[in-house]
């Protein structure tokens, strides 16, 4: 049955993975302020209480998390100097984008909802219904696509490799030999400076012993013709 009171709150970064899919749909640019407008489309249409008091750090926050992932990058500055907030997907975020693309809803009638519009358009509590169901599909298929991919190269990353290891040892290996050979290089270089430093403190010693030499006779001759 329908229900006629708002549903939770918009929650993130589900807010933005599905105004990502919606821009997406209708091939509109993606970037922070886009995001915004189709979260509160997305939020109008299907019956979801939306609070914007955090939302731009909500958003930002939710970007930056699907960068981590590895989902979305930002292309930086342009060449006119101007900062391009434009969002690019990689080539795995259009996989899982474009798998949510693929996810429909049962009547035809909601298919538009995902497209952008400038107005909001009010729908029905059944169809409202209909696109939350939808919506949560998509996120639950996010969810499961991203934990799948994440969890497949971790395991791919940890799956021991004999041939890889082998070669780590023997790198390993060589980088110890060299070390001990420049050790033993050190040590010489080291034994070395300690000889020249005796020489030069001996040096010093017998510098010191001719100077108070010279100022003992010195000071004899100075008594000797008084």
């Amino acid at each position: 049955m329908a229900r006629d009171t708002p549903r939770s709150s918009v929650q993130y970064p589900g807010g933005v993975i599905l105004a990502i899919a919606s821009l997406r749909a209708d091939y509109n640019i993606v970037n922070p302020l886009s995001i915004r407008m189709a979260i509160r489309e997305n939020a109008i249409q299907s019956g979801t209480k939306y609070e914007p008091r955090r939302e731009e750090a909500d958003i930002q926050e939710a970007i930056d998390s699907l960068r981590l992932k590895g989902l979305i990058i930002m292309k930086g500055e342009a060449l006119d100097g101007d900062v391009d907030d434009t969002l690019h997907f990689t080539e795995r975020g259009v996989h899982v984008w474009g798998k949510l693309a693929n996810i429909r809803p049962l009547e035809l009638g909601i298919q538009c909802s995902l497209r952008a519009r400038k107005v909001p358009a009010i729908r029905s509590s059944r169809q409202q219904e209909q696109l939350f169901r939808l919506h949560s599909d998509q996120l639950r298929r996010f969810s499961d696509l991203v934990q799948l991919e994440e969890f497949a190269k971790s395991d791919s990353d940890t799956v021991p490799d004999p041939l890889t290891d082998l070669q780590d040892m023997t790198a390993l290996r060589s980088e110890i030999a060299l070390l001990r050979s420049k050790s033993a290089g050190y040590m010489a270089v080291v034994a070395s400076l300690n000889a020249r430093v005796a020489e030069l403190e001996a040096a010093i010693d017998w510098s010191n012993q001719e100077a108070e030499r010279k100022e003992a006779t010195r000071q004899f001759l100075s008594l000797a013709f008084r």
